[in-house]
């Protein structure tokens, strides 16, 4: 007899034999055991395999969507850049200005050129004493020669009367190593271009302190420098600063300034030293 026999005739082989019990019982409700157990199985695997489908139905779809980008993101390589760390952007924006204030209102000073003319009054000579001595001879005697002598002037002294000296007065020499102001020049040094382009020239080469940027600190610097005769701008120092480095900066850039100056002249044309000031302008963004 074979399983499929077995399970489904479990009459067969209890005939004339006692069917109330014992083994026939067992073999006539074998085949429904078996399919209610089979039955069960199936639900319990279809329960334990469909669980996290059918949570992730039942779940908002914001949270399923969040998850799935998650696990994209913990599964995708992201690469890593590296960028140069730029500057802060309060220091990108920091400028310097430089203002050019109009000069002073002050009373015009002509400056007149005193010529000095050596006034030599002409003089007659005086003849003091003028001796004339006429010797008239005859000269009778024989020489190889046979020169004569007559009218023979042998003295005339004349004298002069004896001038006075002029002295040279009021030469008007000043210093060489004199440094005139602004107003004190008949031509003041110029740069090229005008006053216009050397502020622009230096506001490009100041540079905003990093540490007035991380403080805040703004103001007004005011420089001072000297254009010498060639040109040259000398003997740079501040007059007014307001810390933090900022009358540091503006020296520097005005050290770094090589294009000369026309020179100042005085009133005979002469090139000489002239003193300028100029104010620098710090501000910060708001």
């Amino acid at each position: 007899m074979d399983l499929q026999s077995f399970c489904y005739l479990p009459h067969e082989g209890f005939e004339g034999r006692n069917q109330e019990y014992g083994a026939y019982v067992l073999r006539s409700k074998y085949s429904g055991i078996v399919t209610r157990v089979l039955i069960f199985v199936m639900i319990a695997s279809i329960f334990v395999f469909g669980y996290p489908t059918i949570k992730r139905l039942l779940e908002p779809k914001e949270e399923v969507v969040a998850q799935q980008l998650a696990e994209e993101e913990i599964e995708q390589e992201v690469p890593v850049e590296l960028l140069q760390p730029e500057e802060p952007e309060e220091q990108k924006k920091a400028e310097v200005v430089i203002e050019v204030p109009p000069p002073p209102e002050i009373d015009q000073v002509k400056f007149t050129v005193i010529e000095i003319k050596e006034e030599v009054k002409e003089q007659k000579p005086l003849v003091e004493n003028v001796e004339v001595e006429q010797k008239e001879s005859a000269v009778a005697s024989e020489n190889k020669q046979g020169e004569a002598a007559s009218n023979v002037i042998e003295e005339v002294k004349v004298v002069e009367e004896p001038g006075k000296d002029l002295k040279e007065a009021g030469t008007g020499e000043e210093d060489a190593n004199k440094v005139y102001n602004e107003f004190e020049v008949v031509k003041n040094a110029d740069y090229p271009g005008g006053i216009n382009a050397f502020r622009k020239a230096l506001q490009e080469k100041i540079k905003y302190p990093s540490q007035a940027t991380r403080k805040g600190t703004e103001g007004t610097v005011t420089i001072s420098f000297v254009i010498d005769k060639d040109g040259r701008i000398t003997d740079a120092k501040v007059v007014k600063d307001i810390g933090d480095g900022c009358g540091d900066a503006a020296l520097d850039a005005l050290r770094q300034m090589s294009t000369p100056w026309s020179p100042a002249t005085d009133a005979k044309g002469k090139n000489v030293k002239v003193r300028r000031t100029l104010p620098v302008k710090f501000t910060l963004p708001k």
